[in-house]
């Protein structure tokens, strides 16, 4: 919810990380949570479009222990305004019944720089999508290049595609990568 100066986010453990949740006072994901709802405060005004990096923290006071579903207050600190260069925002962190969990102080941001030529920004706030492009090329002399060893990595490849390759190259070292875990939640957990 965006107020006036301030921003009200509903935050949750995500139920990939929830059996972590005891490990941690603050878990880490509600804390980036936090963060990235700061983000709808620090981009009230039209300079958002830039780039802004966190800088500094002033204090971090932990009250009580974070529970999975918690409510982040967020609002410039005390003296500061949406038209400072840096600015420094305050975050509260309570559980649903109200209760204070962790109060964070002057966590300031402040907009990169931008040297003249590195790169254009983009105008007001678009997204910027890349894909790859493949274009083939000769090489200059027609002679390929010698090469101490050469390697394939192949990710996951189906049976048929790596019977081929292995057939075709067989001169070549070949490393077959292939992960045990089926579902995507499996595959990224630490």
């Amino acid at each position: 919810y965006l107020g006036e100066s301030q921003v009200l986010a509903k935050l949750s453990l995500p139920p990939t990380v929830s059996h972590t949740r005891d490990q941690y006072i603050v878990h880490p994901s509600l804390l980036d949570s936090a963060l990235q709802a700061s983000i709808y405060l620090l981009m009230e005004q039209e300079e958002s479009a830039k780039t802004m990096l966190p800088f500094a923290l002033q204090e971090v006071e932990v009250i009580d222990r974070c529970t999975p579903a918690m409510w982040a207050l967020i609002r410039y600190h005390t003296g500061s305004t949406n038209k400072d260069k840096i600015k420094k925002i305050d975050i509260d962190l309570c559980n649903e019944a109200g209760k204070m969990c962790i109060k964070i102080k002057g966590f300031s941001t402040r907009v990169l720089e931008e040297k003249a030529g590195a790169f254009e920004t983009v105008e007001k706030k678009s997204v910027l999508l890349f894909h790859p492009c493949w274009k083939e090329k000769a090489s200059a002399s027609g002679i390929p290049p010698l090469y101490e060893q050469r390697l394939v990595i192949l990710c996951e490849p189906d049976q048929k595609i790596q019977e081929s390759i292995e057939g075709n190259l067989s001169e070549i070292q070949h490393l077959v990568l292939q992960c045990q875990e089926k579902g995507i939640e499996e595959r990224f957990q630490a």
